[in-house]
Parts: C-alpha cells; sequence; structure tokens
C-alpha cells in the first residue's frame, strides 16, 4: 500500500466578516496549499470546513484530485464562532472516521485552522471542551495540529485551543500575507510527513 494512501488533510478556515478583503487570496491561497499536498500524496483524501458564526463543510472526506474551493462558496460575513467551529470539526471528521472499517481509517490526520480574528460568537463549545478534544485526537489517534493566527493574538488563540506554540504561527493581514501562509500550512505538513516539499 503506497504510504499516503491513508493520511487525510482537515483544513478549517475563517470566512467571517473580517476576512472580506482577503476573499480572493483566500480561495487561491487555500487551492495553491490543496494542490501542492495533491502533487506530494495523490491518494490522500481533504475536509475543508469554513467558518463564521456557524460551520459550512465544503468537501468531506473527499480525494485530493477533486478538493476545490470556489469563490462562490467563500463569502465572508459575521462574526468568529472559533471554539464552536474547532470543537464540531473535530467532533464531525473523528465520528466519521470512527465509522470507517479499521483497514480504511487514516493512518496520519493533519488539522490546520486558519483565522484572522478572535474568538466572538460561540455558543457550543468552550475553550476547555475544544483543549479536551485537541488533546485526546493528539494522544490517543496521534493527529497533528497546526494553527495560523493574526499576528497581535496568535499565541493566545493557540493557547486558548490547546495547541502547542510550536505547532502555530502568524500572518499578516494581506493578500501577500494569507498566501504565504497557505504555502507555509503546506511546507509544515510535506515536513511531518516526511514529504520532499
Amino acid at each position: 500500500m503506497n504510504p499516503f494512501d491513508r493520511v487525510h488533510i482537515v483544513f478549517l478556515l475563517d470566512r467571517s466578516g473580517s476576512m472580506e478583503t482577503l476573499r480572493e487570496a483566500a480561495v487561491a491561497g487555500l487551492n495553491e496549499f490543496l494542490a501542492h499536498q495533491r502533487r506530494l500524496a495523490p491518494d490522500a483524501t481533504a475536509t475543508v470546513v469554513l467558518f463564521a458564526e456557524f460551520a459550512q463543510t465544503v468537501c468531506m472526506n473527499t480525494p485530493l484530485s477533486e478538493a476545490h474551493l470556489e469563490l462562490s462558496d467563500y463569502v465572508p460575513g459575521g462574526r468568529t464562532a472559533l471554539l464552536d467551529a474547532v470543537g464540531s470539526t473535530i467532533d464531525l471528521v473523528g465520528l466519521r472516521i470512527s465509522r470507517l472499517a479499521p483497514h480504511d481509517r487514516p493512518g496520519r490526520v493533519l488539522f490546520a485552522i486558519l483565522t484572522d480574528g478572535e474568538e466572538n460568537a460561540s455558543r457550543g463549545y468552550s475553550a476547555l471542551d475544544v483543549q479536551w478534544r485537541v488533546r485526546r485526537q493528539s494522544e490517543i489517534y496521534g493527529w497533528e495540529f497546526l494553527f495560523l493566527g493574526a499576528p497581535d493574538s496568535w499565541s493566545d488563540q493557540a493557547r486558548e485551543l490547546g495547541i502547542a506554540l510550536e505547532d502555530a504561527l502568524p500572518f499578516c493581514h494581506t493578500e501577500d500575507g494569507i498566501r504565504i501562509a497557505m504555502a507555509d500550512a503546506a511546507r509544515t505538513f510535506a515536513q511531518q510527513l516526511g514529504w520532499r516539499a
């Protein structure tokens, strides 16, 4: 079996109102990220979730060859329910994996989160809820998390989510900044899996 057959990549992308000025760059950057992973591991699968006050699943366990974000799907607006988005996406992906036959489950799950703003709208999940989920998935199932956040708050946000600072990076709120952040995420995932970036 190809060692990349059972790699699953999750990308959780902020689409709150503050991302409006980065709309086209965010879509292009995410698609470039997916294309980069596709070149390295064409047999991997992906889940892409957009979030503002509510989470929107764009694709779920989709072959990387088919994973793509359309500009029409990414319409920024609303506030930032970061905790709800992270908690519910962990639950969603974890439940789907648990329902697979053991030989069909991914051997590695890489989970990236990109947001330009601070939590201000969650109702279903607390910071402790999310920290518990991140710790459980990391320690028991070996999931690897990467957080990309705004320069003035990325470290505090990572801590709130239970993500280690060595697995978190700031990004500039500019078109170039978000493209660089997506490229950083692509390289980080490649390195974590021993792929040649």
